[in-house]
């Protein structure tokens, strides 16, 4: 996954997004990639506006790192902006669940409540 990475990086500073994109779904779907790759992934469909891809590859995520907290802000951000506001609200809820001091007030931002 990091040679796949390191190549959209490349990709993504000469601004060619269609190889750059191919290179994170490559880097995504090798044998182990970081939250890195994942949230750069994530960040290309919602400039795409792209929310299937976007929630299939948080439910992708939400597997392969045992629903860690850290997907949460990403996950919320995808519902809110994808117009699924409740959904949203109900990870909002479970951020306050986690003893990470900073969480609760990243996602209620991600579910764009300042």
């Amino acid at each position: 996954g990091y040679t796949a990475f390191a190549l959209y990086r490349l990709y993504n500073e000469q601004h060619t997004p269609a190889p750059a994109q191919k290179a994170l779904l490559k880097a995504v779907n090798g044998p182990e990639p970081s939250w890195q790759v994942y949230s750069a992934l994530a960040n290309l469909y919602i400039a795409q506006s792209n929310w299937p891809e976007a929630q299939k590859l948080m439910d992708q995520a939400v597997v392969r790192f045992s629903n860690s907290p850290v997907l949460l802000p990403k996950r919320i951000e995808i519902l809110h902006r994808a117009g699924k506001q409740q959904e949203a609200d109900n990870l909002v809820q479970q951020c306050n669940s986690y003893d990470v001091k900073e969480l609760p007030d990243i996602c209620a931002k991600a579910a764009g409540k300042s």
